[in-house]
């Protein structure tokens, strides 16, 4: 049984893969900064909210419907 698909399936999907690009390009830069920390043997202390700040670029570029910021409901 072949499916058909629709429009709002496929801009779901381009958010959510727009997201988790986001999402891998910011967990790479805590990853980066948490190396640098260990290498010149700092504790690494608070951590940025990457997933916050991965969510606020999409927004800020129009990726997610109506630009809701991180954890705000309709």
């Amino acid at each position: 049984m072949a499916f058909r698909e629709l429009a709002y399936q496929a801009k779901a999907l381009a958010a959510l893969e727009a997201w988790l690009e986001r999402l891998a390009e910011e967990r790479a830069e805590v990853d980066d900064y948490i190396a640098f920390q260990q290498s010149r043997g700092r504790p690494v202390g608070n951590l940025p909210d990457f997933p916050t700040k991965a969510w606020e670029r999409l927004a800020a570029d129009k990726g997610v419907p109506g630009g809701r910021a991180y954890g705000q409901s309709r």
